[in-house]
Parts: structure tokens; C-alpha cells; sequence
């Protein structure tokens, strides 16, 4: 073989030119490969923060649907039972009421069967059961 054959010849400078400015070239796609996929690893990472965020609002906004529900259904069962509780107390004073007059026929008629004239003692412990004895006004009681 030669020494022509293994010596490299020189390139034409219009071609060395030209190879320097595709290697520019080739250095600013390169640049702007890095910067577009830089770029798309920061969208990526926002789209699943964002689709985090999203599917925890959803998951919220269930519950505070469900809670609302509940609490809705838990003070309609409490004003039900305020009426039932209301109700229950105004037939119990009801009832009070007649024990408290029986009590006060009770005395009454105690004192008619002993027969004796209402002395001033008498009237005045009649006057006491009639006080201790006498009808509460349930309507005002359990307003």
C-alpha cells in the first residue's frame, strides 16, 4: 500500500465550513431537544399533581355531600323526638294534674267523714293541700 493511501487528505475549507455549521446546528437541536423534554417532565409532573388534586376534591366533595346528608337526616330524627319529648311531657303534667285533684278530694273528703265542724286548723290545712295540691298550667310549663 501507499503513504497516500493511509495519510488523510486535507477537507476543502467550503467543507469544513459547512461541517462546523451542522454541528452548530446539530448543538442548538440538541439544546432544544433537552429544553422540550425538560419541559414535558415539569408538564407530566403537573398533570399528576393536578390529577391528584382533582380526584381528592371529588373524594371531598363526596364525603361533604354524605356528611350533609347525614346531619340533615340526624336533625330531622332530633326534631321528631323534640315533638315526641314535647308531646310525652304535656300528657304527663296532664295526668299530674288529675293525681293532684284526686289528692285534693282525698283530703276533702277526709275531713267530710269525720263529721266535725272546720275549725280554723282545718281550714287552714285545707287551704295548704289545695296550695301544695293545685293544678300546674302545662301549656305555660312546657312552652
Amino acid at each position: 500500500m501507499s503513504e497516500d493511501a493511509e495519510t488523510p487528505r486535507p477537507l476543502p475549507d467550503p467543507t469544513l465550513a459547512r461541517l462546523e455549521q451542522v454541528s452548530a446546528q446539530l448543538a442548538e437541536v440538541a439544546e432544544t431537544l433537552a429544553a422540550v423534554a425538560d419541559t414535558s417532565a415539569k408538564t407530566a409532573a403537573r398533570e399528576r399533581r393536578t390529577r391528584r388534586l382533582t380526584v381528592g376534591l371529588a373524594v371531598s366533595l363526596a364525603l361533604d355531600i354524605a356528611l350533609t346528608v347525614v346531619v340533615s337526616v340526624l336533625s330531622i330524627s332530633a326534631l321528631s323526638q323534640n315533638a315526641t319529648l314535647h308531646a310525652s311531657q304535656l300528657s304527663s303534667c296532664s295526668l299530674s294534674n288529675g293525681t293532684r285533684a284526686d289528692e285534693r278530694l282525698l283530703w276533702s273528703y277526709l275531713f267530710t267523714l269525720s263529721g266535725k265542724p272546720q275549725t280554723a286548723e282545718v281550714k287552714k290545712f285545707l287551704a295548704y293541700v289545695d296550695k301544695t295540691f293545685a293544678p300546674e298550667n302545662c301549656a305555660s310549663l312546657y312552652e
